[in-house]
């Protein structure tokens, strides 16, 4: 079982674009070699190349998947004067979350100044203010999908492997785009 990491990376990025110009828009990603860190920052490249940019080095980061690691990161970004005017995509939504303490703590006001787009749909992104869009994971789905697959292969251990992948889908709130209330 995995993830249709693809579909919402690609959302994500079309969304984004509506705002930012490509050389504004960058992916904060989770360790380097983690299988969904890895699809991410696959997608969000050939995302941004099939709308006809080309990225620099700069535009795709990795470190880990916490609230430190996105706060780093958006205080580097800050004082290189990188935030104001651009877009991010972090690969959860801690590191979205750190990103956008950063950029209070610089004075930039999201989503005026900075748009932010985490990963995964956590209890933290509808409690964080503005509450931050992000790319909702179908966490029923998966657990259901989990027991039936276990429950398959123990009760026949030369079953085939399956392999399925599960949607995503991008959830737009404020730390994105203007909602009217």
């Amino acid at each position: 079982m995995i993830l249709d990491n693809e579909r919402g990376t690609r959302e994500s990025v079309e969304h984004l674009l509506r705002w930012v110009d490509a050389s504004r828009l960058y992916f904060v990603g989770g360790p380097r070699g983690n299988f969904d860190t890895i699809q991410r920052a696959r997608a969000f490249t050939e995302s941004v190349a099939h709308l006809g940019h080309t990225l620099s080095p700069e535009q795709v980061s990795f470190g880990d998947y916490s609230l430190d690691w996105g706060k780093e990161w958006g205080i580097r970004m800050s004082r290189h004067k990188k935030l104001e005017g651009a877009a991010v995509l972090a690969a959860n939504d801690k590191i979205a979350c750190g990103i956008i303490q950063a950029a209070t703590d610089a004075g930039l006001r999201v989503p005026d100044q900075l748009r932010v787009v985490g990963f995964n749909d956590s209890q933290i992104s509808r409690l964080v203010r503005p509450r931050l869009s992000t790319i909702s994971l179908p966490m029923a789905e998966m657990g259901a999908m989990a027991v039936r697959l276990l429950v398959r292969r123990i009760e026949n251990r030369s079953a085939e492997v399956v392999c399925s992948k599960l949607p995503t889908k991008l959830i737009v709130r404020e730390s994105s785009t203007v909602v009217n209330f």
